[in-house]
């Protein structure tokens, strides 16, 4: 990805499109965007979901389990009104982004309240969802999913030479985050607010990783490479010395929509280099036995780190 951005840098996003195989010219797009954007705005996730990531696609399972790094993700799905009837676990792109706003605004704020309405349709807006339709109903449906599962995180880590394990249990939200417009032919209503559970508000404010939204644009549709960015996001910037990756060991973290390692690696690729074009510094070769991290700058500059909440707000 390094040579396409230098392409970018030296001729242009037109003359670059000419210089690669055509099947990779939608990567030199989105990689010209990112570079071109001007508004520099900050997200920001929990690093647990860097280490971690949903589903890529609705499972059939109520229970998803992923492990990565020093963290391991439970997520159970709650129940419909009935008690019995399961709402199904939050999966794919829409759950994402919508993850992705409600930690972003309220690091911003330092406030577990969340404020939806406007300000939520207009970051749908920016992440090019349609604001009816079935992408729509698509972005309902995860938020009561969102809304209604239980959480665990498990932090696995070691003090005066033994094992520990601290689990945070809890909920994304305390409430309900969407309520049904009271005329069918109406948009849902989105609520007026929504609070984010204590203990995943605590673990936001104090593990906080900075993404570009632009990149976060580029990647909204597409949940295997989004995870791969926030993975890189939090990974490369803190590496002292190269890292060297098993195939197994990123299919354990990355493979849970594929039921083969051989038919994860070529998806696997693919997606690193979405990843890899809107993340211009990432330093991430990948080869026979799996992939080697180098230690690279941080996808947001310092200065918009340092600048915090009060930059770009949502």
């Amino acid at each position: 990805m390094t040579d396409i951005h230098q392409l970018i840098l030296i001729h242009g996003r037109d003359t670059a499109r000419q210089m690669v195989d055509p099947a990779d010219r939608y990567l030199v797009d989105s990689a010209a965007r990112v570079m071109e954007d001007e508004q520099q705005r900050l997200n920001l996730i929990y690093s647990g979901f860097s280490q971690t990531s949903l589903p890529l696609r609705t499972p059939k399972e109520t229970v998803w389990r992923r492990e990565g790094g020093a963290v391991t993700l439970l997520i159970e799905s709650g129940l419909e009104e009935d008690g019995e009837t399961p709402v199904g676990l939050p999966a794919g792109p829409k759950a994402r982004i919508i993850l992705i706003y409600l930690q972003t605004k309220a690091k911003q704020t330092n406030s577990r309240r969340v404020e939806l309405g406007g300000s939520m349709a207009q970051w749908l807006g920016r992440m090019g969802v349609p604001t009816g339709g079935a992408a729509y109903n698509e972005v309902r449906r995860q938020a009561r999913r969102i809304s209604a599962c239980k959480l665990t995180f498990f932090l696995h880590g070691q003090k005066d030479g033994q094992k520990t394990l601290h689990r945070h249990n809890g909920r994304f939200v305390q409430d309900e985050i969407l309520m049904s417009a009271t005329d069918e032919r109406q948009m849902p209503l989105w609520t007026e607010e929504v609070f984010l559970d204590e203990a995943f508000f605590k673990s936001l404010m104090e593990h906080p990783v900075p993404l570009q939204e632009a990149a976060v644009r580029e990647l909204a549709s597409k949940p295997m490479a989004l995870d791969i960015y926030l993975w890189l996001a939090w990974r490369l910037h803190v590496l002292e010395k190269p890292l060297d990756l098993s195939w197994p060991a990123l299919y354990g973290q990355f493979g849970g929509g594929t039921s083969q390692l051989k038919h994860f690696k070529p998806e696997f690729a693919k997606n690193l280099a979405m990843a890899l074009a809107v993340y211009p510094g990432a330093k991430v070769e990948l080869g026979q036995e799996g992939a080697k991290l180098h230690p690279s700058y941080s996808p947001v500059e310092p200065r918009l780190i340092r600048a915090g909440s009060g930059v770009r707000p949502l």
